[in-house]
């Protein structure tokens, strides 16, 4: 494995962190203002649902590449590894942007 590979994935997996404490904060944030604001209108609160559902969601597709990139791809167990990009790193992508 070449050095700039190495920082690459290590990147990676730095990242995917980030995410998924951000993510346990969204949830943090989201089950406050459901349980502190019983009040707010009905539209409001599945906003804040559906946002919440779209963070699990980007999370669990950035969850499957990072598996993807760290495991599958290293072990050679995967073929999208050799066909370069999955549909998940699709769906990553446009989720980030």
């Amino acid at each position: 494995m070449a050095p700039s590979e190495k920082v690459t994935l290590g990147i990676s997996f730095i990242g995917y962190t980030g995410a998924m404490f951000l993510t346990g904060i969204s949830l943090g944030q989201g089950y406050a203002y459901i349980r502190w604001f019983p009040n707010e209108r009905r539209l409001q609160r599945m906003a804040v649902l559906g946002v919440i559902i779209l963070d699990f969601l980007y999370t669990a597709v950035a969850l499957e590449v990072t598996w993807e990139q760290l495991i599958s791809c290293r072990r050679g167990i995967s073929d999208a590894c050799a066909e370069g990009n999955s549909w998940e790193s699709f769906v990553s992508r446009v989720f980030t942007f």
